[in-house]
This record gives C-alpha cells, structure tokens and sequence, in this order.
C-alpha cells in the first residue's frame, strides 16, 4: 500500500464520503471506497472503449442523492476523526 495525498474537488469529496457512509456505515473507510472505484474503473477500462469502463465511476460521481450538505459533511468528518 502506498500513502499519498490527493486533492479532490469539494462536490466530489461529499460524494466519496457519502458513498463511504452508504457502504460501510462510517468515514473511515473512504480509501476502501475510493480503491474500489478505481480499480473497477481501470479493469473496465482496459476494455476497447476506454470511457465505458469509467461509467460506473462517473454514475457515482454524477449522483444526486449522493450529496451531503455541508453541516453533513462536517458531522461525518468530525465522526471519523473520533
């Protein structure tokens, strides 16, 4: 496993984390979620048609009922931190 730092826009962020809190009831495993994305997005994207891969990656971040207020988004974070 490697550490690294990255720079995620906020809309894209609320999304991850509340994808996060969906699938596994908390925060913390946000790396877990965003791997997953990731390495679903790039097997799938070794098909011909690159960007077909990438759609379940883009549905997510496209979804409107993925979206945390700030005050959510503000409360799970503290959450996580606990």
């Amino acid at each position: 496993m490697v550490k690294t730092t990255v720079n995620l826009d906020d809309d894209l962020y609320r999304r991850a984390v509340s994808e996060s809190v969906r699938r596994y009831g908390n925060t913390r495993s946000l790396s877990t979620v965003i791997n997953e994305l990731l390495r679903s997005a790039f097997s799938k994207g070794a098909e011909k048609d690159s960007e077909k891969g990438l759609m379940p990656l883009f549905g997510l971040l496209k979804d409107s009922k993925n979206k945390l207020s700030a005050q959510e988004l503000k409360d799970l974070a503290r959450q996580g931190w606990d």
